[in-house]
């Protein structure tokens, strides 16, 4: 009999469950069940999974049962959260995540499923290495379905600089505007009035409307979160004397790493160039606090194939760098 064995998850396993995302070599935010708990109760079928050595708790697969365009059942990481995969309570050596990947496949085969999808979060998030992982699944036949650039700044490279100091590791073009911004007296604030929420949220459709789309999120969905963490969502924005220009929506991925979900600017008011003001006081902000990475999210669509160059060039000026964030799959 294995000494490995996994189980589906119960609502009652919420605590147990996010106390090893909370102490894992690779869990986020997004792999909580306190997170994934704000969707509404009809909007995903949940199958979540947790594995077992022995009676030890030692990982867990955040996941949801959706169907494919042919109308298969497919095993997805969980369709409500940016980052899914597997998250380990401590690093896992080969022939563990080899067991895990091995038990979560003969689950899925039991189940009917036709193939299993998730979305890695991008490494920088993991507490010490564990390529292992994508190692094992290569060779269990996991294919990268595929992969998607973000841009990051590395804070520590920022610790102890003043103002000016900062400003000087920017590109050109971006370190021009900021001045324009600085000079324009624009002032830098975490959004907490109902008043303001909804005015960030106004310039934030008004900005997706441009695309043709609209916020993943509802104004009440962002309310929610922001009660359920309010250390851990927070709004971010540039304000000129009590006008907001500007805001980010930032989620506390971990405990050395934020990631901004939205970024949007009243398009009247870009003169101001309150976002190049914003990245430029989160990047302050945050490496003073001791955080070791500011994820800025993708500049890309259609899993990685059209490449928006613009917003990559405006992204990098502010001496970003480039992760991956890949999906995988499989099928039976």
């Amino acid at each position: 009999m294995s000494k490995y064995s996994l189980r589906k998850y119960k609502a009652e396993d919420e605590s147990i469950w996010d106390e090893l995302v909370d102490g894992s070599v690779n869990g986020t935010i997004f792999h909580t069940q306190k997170f994934i708990s704000y969707h509404p109760d009809n909007r995903f079928e949940d199958s979540s999974l947790m594995f077992y050595k022995g009676e030890k708790l030692i990982a867990v697969f955040p996941a949801a049962i959706i169907s494919d365009s042919d109308n298969k059942k497919i095993l997805k990481s969980h369709p409500g959260a940016s980052y899914g995969g597997i998250v380990f309570l401590d690093t896992p050596s080969l022939e563990l995540c080899f067991q895990t990947f091995e038990l979560l496949e003969d689950f899925a085969k039991a189940e009917n499923f036709s193939g299993i999808e998730f979305r890695h979060a991008p490494k920088i998030f993991n507490k010490y290495p564990v390529d292992q992982t994508e190692f094992a699944m290569v060779h269990l036949g996991y294919l990268r379905e595929a992969e998607e650039l973000s841009t990051c700044y590395y804070l520590p490279d920022f610790i102890g600089f003043s103002g000016g100091e900062i400003i000087s590791q920017f590109k050109l073009n971006n370190k021009r505007n900021l001045r324009k911004s600085i000079n324009s007296n624009l002032d830098f604030g975490w959004i907490e009035s109902e008043n303001n929420i909804k005015s960030f949220y106004k310039i934030l459709e008004n900005n997706l409307k441009k695309h043709d789309t609209k916020p993943v999120h509802s104004l009440d969905e962002i309310k929610k979160l922001i009660k359920l963490f309010p250390e851990r969502v927070r709004i971010a924005g540039a304000f000129l004397g009590e006008e907001l220009l500007a805001g980010s929506l930032l989620f506390k991925v971990n405990q050395s790493s934020w990631h901004i979900f939205y970024s949007a600017l009243d398009y009247k008011k870009s003169d101001y160039h309150p976002i190049h003001f914003l990245i430029y006081k989160l990047i302050k902000h945050f490496s003073e606090d001791k955080i070791t990475w500011l994820n800025y999210g993708i500049s890309t669509e259609n899993g990685g194939k059209t490449i928006n160059h613009d917003l990559f060039r405006f992204k990098e000026g502010f001496a970003g760098k480039g992760i991956i964030r890949t999906y995988w799959a499989k099928t039976f």
